[in-house]
């Protein structure tokens, strides 16, 4: 992350831990639009209080610390610094207001006590978290979340809690958010086709569901339980802002849109009127598909009509397929050579791609093989044998892997919550869908995307359906999700520009970030390097007993909407990224604390 001055968020890390993923925290922070941070490694320097002040929040990952560091960060909260900690070292339980009763809880639950402040606008689930997490009694610190055995039943000790002091601010996860996090995107390494435990359905292939067998709930499989974490992060780093300068975020999606809807479809024996249906149905409702291609079907679309259709919106990606237990150097091999046709037959490398049944190798082993080859999103997640429909990573948002050293890999996945022959088969091993129950399905995840979670909504229908060729009603499901976004103004979006609009969010810069209160005036710069339009910028409503009453970009009024996420009223508004150069921001809140816009809640 460039930074041209000190930033409002500094997140402690140490490159020589052992707890690898906890450097996962940076990963979180950008899907939440929260790009003005600065990254410390304490393995090659050591902290100072000065410079710790000069950030209004520290993250604190899950990271061992001296004797010497825990006495800096305790100094820094009692000078007014906000302190959060991703499963601190326990010694520190005291400056955050627990007290360690020496035990943990691994791979249980959580659940938001509604009575918090900060749980306000937020869904009051249990929610599952992976990996160990600490037990502590609470000696002042006020819970946000308690520690449950089972869905039912919540314990006494806190999971997150809050603590303010006279002057700083502390909160605690006695797990460790980030390192749960990666569990519930990827999985479980030692169930991958490298681990301990491969095929552990024994269907006789390397899939992702392989992953996440025994390791997701399936009552909660409906849940995109890691964002929801997220947004507990969110609603802690808002809070602790609120008592210094606000801060700005960029928002999940284009044009404030509430949501996505992703559809796309696999080849698999597709003929040329399959495809021509597909198109024609979708483009009837003003949608637009992704289509990933076996090399079998490149002959049914020419490259004329590839390019033709791109450029009317709709994207297309390779169909991947090495068999069903290939090798880690098969799978590698043959990425590379297909992407290689690919790249013959229509002159780009695609920036997608989805594996014909969704084989999966290693555990990032072939995220990084695909990201070798150009691909930047992978859709291959999706909920299979024993799982079904359902946010099977914990996520309908585009996020990035991490491998097993760190380090975070330039690729996307983009998970889907359901599909044709998935669901209307028994190929999952459960009750097969009709066709009424999988629209009805496919509506309630639309409506919590777009009214409740805030998420992408993503559909997998094969042509050779749609078109009728082969026996499932898949066309009568596209026209009924369709007809659904054209009547409620739902956006569909392609692979493609999605890719592009993830890139450009991701690329912006913020800078020179500056609150001035006696005048109630906040300021700050931002460019991005890649152009993209439809950047939505959010700004808290209200800061310090003042709210938001004008918004200028280079001393020019922006129009804004009030809107509320989670627990927070936000000024949103839209800018384009043209030119790689410095656009400034001014905010002034000097207005009277009220509210009147849209819950996007």
């Amino acid at each position: 992350m460039k930074m041209q001055s000190p930033s409002s968020i500094l997140i402690l890390t140490d490159q020589n831990s052992e707890n690898k993923l906890s450097s996962y925290i940076t990963e979180i922070l950008q899907m939440e639009g929260f790009l003005e941070y600065e990254v410390k490694d304490l393995s090659g320097s050591e902290l100072d209080v000065d410079e710790l002040l000069r950030h209004d929040i520290v993250v604190l990952s899950n990271i061992p610390l001296s004797s010497s560091q825990k006495a800096i960060l305790t100094a820094y909260v009692q000078k007014g610094g906000g302190l959060i900690g991703l499963r601190p070292p326990k010694e520190l339980g005291f400056l955050f207001r627990v007290r360690p009763l020496g035990d943990t809880l691994s791979e249980r639950y959580i659940k938001l006590e509604t009575q918090h402040p900060l749980s306000e606008g937020m869904e009051a689930e249990t929610l599952q978290y992976h990996g160990e997490a600490d037990i502590y009694a609470l000696n002042g610190a006020q819970p946000l979340a308690y520690l449950c055995q089972d869905l039912d039943c919540p314990t006494r000790y806190p999971a997150i809690a809050t603590h303010e002091y006279a002057r700083g601010r502390t909160a605690i996860f006695a797990y460790d958010l980030a390192a749960s996090t990666v569990l519930f995107h990827q999985g479980r390494s030692s169930q991958s086709s490298i681990g301990d435990y491969p095929d552990p359905d024994s269907d006789g292939m390397f899939k992702p569901t392989d992953l996440f067998l025994n390791q997701i709930d399936i009552r909660l499989k409906h849940i995109p339980q890691a964002d929801i974490q997220q947004d507990i992060l969110v609603n802690i780093i808002e809070w602790m802002a609120g008592f210094t300068k606000p801060l700005p975020r960029v928002w999940y999606f284009p044009d404030r849109e509430k949501g996505l809807v992703f559809i796309g479809g696999d080849s698999d024996g597709m003929n040329l009127k399959d495809f021509e249906t597909t198109i024609s149905t979708v483009e009837k409702y003003s949608g637009v598909f992704t289509t990933y291609l076996m090399e079998e079907q490149y002959g049914v679309v020419t490259p004329q009509e590839e390019q033709s259709l791109r450029e009317k919106g709709h994207s297309f990606g390779p169909h991947l397929w090495h068999g069903q237990r290939p090798s880690l150097s098969e799978k590698r091999q043959g990425i590379k050579e297909e992407i290689k046709h690919f790249r013959e037959c229509y002159g780009y490398t695609p920036l997608s791609s989805r594996g014909h049944s969704v084989i999966w190798v290693g555990w990032t082993e072939q995220a990084k093989y695909l990201s070798e080859s150009g691909i930047r999103l992978s859709c291959d997640f999706t909920g299979g044998k024993y799982i079904g429909a359902g946010y099977v990573t914990g996520s309908g948002l585009p996020w990035k892997f991490i491998n097993k050293e760190g380090h975070i890999l330039d690729i996307y996945e983009q998970p889907y919550q359901i599909c044709d022959d998935g669901s209307m088969h028994d190929k999952s091993c459960l009750p097969p869908l009709t066709l009424e129950e999988a629209i009805q399905r496919s509506y309630e995840f639309m409506d919590a995307a777009f009214k409740k979670y805030h998420t992408v909504f993503q559909l997998s229908l094969h042509p050779i359906y749609i078109g009728g060729s082969a026996d499932l009603p898949s066309k009568e499901w596209l026209e009924a999700v369709l007809a659904k976004c054209k009547q409620e103004n739902l956006r569909t979006v392609s692979a493609d520009e999605w890719v592009r609009f993830n890139d450009g969010r991701r690329a912006i810069e913020f800078r020179r970030l500056e609150y001035y209160p006696k005048r109630g005036v906040l300021t700050f710069d931002f460019k991005g390097s890649i152009p993209v339009k439809g950047i939505t910028l959010m700004l808290p409503v209200k800061h310090l007993g003042r709210a938001v009453s004008s918004v200028a970009v280079d001393n020019a009024p922006v129009e804004y909407n009030l809107t509320a996420l989670g627990g927070t009223e936000y000024a949103v508004f839209v800018v384009d990224i043209r030119h790689t150069e410095w656009h400034r921001v001014e905010a002034n809140y000097t207005g009277e604390q009220s509210f009147v816009g849209e819950s996007f809640r």
